[in-house]
Parts: C-alpha cells; sequence; structure tokens
C-alpha cells in the first residue's frame, strides 16, 4: 500500500475518534455503517499497523517527524485509554463489548476525542487531501459528516 493510500485509511479511521457525532449516531445509536464500533475502530487501526509503523525504525510510507508525534500522540492516548478505562473500568468482565454509551461518556474518552481531533486538525492544516468523511444515517438517508474536525 502507498503512503497516500495508508494515511487516508488511518485518517478515516482516527475521524471515527474524533467526531462525538459520528459516535453517538454510529456507535450508540446504530446508524452508522455496519460493524461501526470502538472495537472495530480498534481493529482497522491494528489492521493498519499504526503502533508498529509509528515506533518502527524503519519507515515505509515516508512519515515525517510531526506526522509521526501527532500520530503517536492519538495512539499512546487511545492504548492508554484501552488499556486502563475500557478493560478495567467500562467493560464488565464477562462481556465481549462495554456499552457505547458508557463508553464515550466517560472523562478520559475526551482526552481519546482530543488527540484524534489534533491529528486531523494537523493533516488538514498540512494541506492533506481528501481529509475523511463520516457516514451517518438517519430516516431521511446518508449524510455525511465533513468538516468536524474544525469544532
Amino acid at each position: 500500500m502507498d503512503r497516500l493510500r495508508w494515511l487516508r485509511n488511518v485518517l478515516e479511521v482516527i475521524a471515527q475518534f474524533a467526531s462525538e457525532k459520528f459516535q453517538r449516531s454510529a456507535w450508540v445509536e446504530f446508524n452508522g455503517p455496519d460493524g461501526a464500533s470502538f472495537e472495530e475502530a480498534c481493529e482497522l487501526l491494528e489492521d493498519y499497523h499504526l503502533g508498529t509503523i509509528i515506533s518502527s525504525r524503519s519507515d515505509p510510507y515516508q512519515l515525517q517527524p510531526e506526522e509521526r508525534r501527532v500520530l503517536s500522540e492519538f495512539w499512546r492516548t487511545l492504548d492508554q485509554y484501552s488499556t486502563h478505562i475500557y478493560e478495567t473500568r467500562v467493560k464488565n468482565p464477562k462481556d465481549n463489548y462495554a456499552a457505547p454509551e458508557m463508553m464515550i461518556s466517560q472523562p478520559e474518552w475526551l482526552k481519546v476525542r482530543g488527540t484524534a481531533l489534533a491529528a486531523l486538525k494537523y493533516f488538514k492544516d498540512s494541506g492533506f487531501s481528501p481529509m475523511p468523511r463520516l457516514p451517518i444515517f438517519d430516516r431521511t438517508g446518508i449524510k455525511v459528516l465533513t468538516e468536524y474536525w474544525e469544532v
């Protein structure tokens, strides 16, 4: 996969973490694309090897230092939330998944959302194109969220 495609895919996933409106619509009310959930978004980041790429000495996607920094900050914050909040406080030990409403209402979740927004803002300000568009659904059809990173 080339740099542009990899970055576009990663940013599309990060966008799910950046938008409260998307999370409420897709994760809580199940009005998003099939399979949209916190767990699925995390799995996609794993599929794109985000953690490995940003921590590796090799640089298959020629990340600039600031690109690596903002992606690392997001990844670190998400990992801390997943390990210390989601797994220990939000998810019941006998359940496979946590209630999305409870998850996104945790005060620590705001930090995850903030670092996701910061990453998107950085890439937008640096001229990266195209920026992610998040689909959500309602009775009137599909709506696409754009420019949520400017809020």
